[in-house]
């Protein structure tokens, strides 16, 4: 099925890929525009930047210095040797790591330059600054066609969703590329409202989107977890727009994979302009058994809360929504 209106969308699919994925043994050679160079294999970390000893003041878990998960790397759409790569750097066994790194590459993955995040208080955070964190998770990171660069990290202080917790998505803006950053600023925009599974998109035209959940909604009910969908957009990565994608949903009604699951990984696409895919939440008691859907709306930037359509449906080992 196709929309309607194929030669105007703006398309942000929420895609899941929590089903797992694979790669193909071929791709594009040489690094021209819009082509990706074949790539030996290189190493892109190193021995962790965090320095020594350091907890950011954690107190549960085991710690693992120099583990590095979570992997992402965006590629300029126009220059196949600009990579872009990030990671959460040292991980701890209940979630999170001690920092985030960044990794650009010029020559197609020859070589790196890292950069250790300041968006936990182990990357070099400061007390009062966006990034005075405990730890911070779910790295993304994209390339604009004009070579900006965007990076967002989730920053968590605390059990994920449990009562004195906190949290913050923090946006990092790079102009040249990705050698260097501003610094990270939160872009949620209730602050004492817990904020989780972010994902980050750069439209063709510069537009950067963020979509994320949150509990602004929830309640002293202990039966249920009432959370909603946001979606961010912002021309600059400084000024943000936020529409509602849907909400309240009971979120304590999600798969239990040791925490709460809407599909652990989930990311934005766009194509054109106008339109726009959002998860579809209503129904999230029968989300272990049903097949995934989506939201459709039309707009010049990314909001939604409009008609619904399928354009296919997602099927899982264990379904996600």
């Amino acid at each position: 099925m196709k929309p309607r209106h194929p030669d105007r969308a703006l398309l942000v699919l929420l895609l899941l890929a929590a089903c797992g994925g694979g790669g193909g043994d071929g791709g594009a050679s040489g690094g021209g525009a819009g082509q990706l160079p074949d790539l030996p294999a290189r190493r892109v970390s190193a021995a962790t930047p965090v320095a020594a000893g350091c907890t950011g003041g954690s107190s549960t878990g085991t710690l693992y210095a120099n583990a590095e998960v979570e992997p992402f790397v965006a590629a300029h759409a126009n220059d196949g040797n600009h990579l872009v790569a990030a990671w959460q750097q040292d991980r701890w066994s209940d979630g999170g790591s001690r920092a985030l790194v960044s990794a650009v590459s010029r020559d197609g993955g020859a070589t790196w330059q890292r950069t250790l995040q300041p968006m936990s208080r182990c990357g070099g955070a400061l007390a009062g600054a966006a990034g005075d964190f405990e730890r911070v998770t779910d790295p993304w990171v994209d390339v604009g066609a004009d070579g900006s660069v965007h990076l967002l990290g989730l920053a968590i202080n605390g059990a994920a969703l449990q009562p004195g917790s906190a949290s913050a998505m923090l946006a990092s803006r790079s102009t040249d590329g990705g050698r260097t950053w501003s610094a990270p600023a939160a872009i949620n925009r209730i602050p004492g409202a817990a904020a989780f599974t972010p994902t980050l998109h750069v439209r063709a035209d510069g537009l950067v989107g963020v979509m994320h959940y949150d509990l602004r909604s929830n309640t002293t009910d202990a039966s249920t977890l009432l959370a909603d969908a946001w979606l961010l957009s912002s021309r600059d990565g400084v000024a943000w727009t936020e529409a509602h994608v849907h909400g309240p949903f009971d979120m304590a009604a999600a798969p239990d994979a040791r925490g709460l699951f809407l599909g652990d990984y989930q990311g934005l696409v766009s194509a054109n302009r106008t339109d726009i895919f959002a998860p579809r939440l209503d129904g999230i008691s029968a989300a272990r058994e049903s097949p995934a859907a989506a939201h459709f709306a039309r707009s010049e930037v990314p909001i939604a809360d409009a008609a619904r359509w399928a354009p296919r449906q997602v099927h899982c080992e264990r379904p996600f929504l």
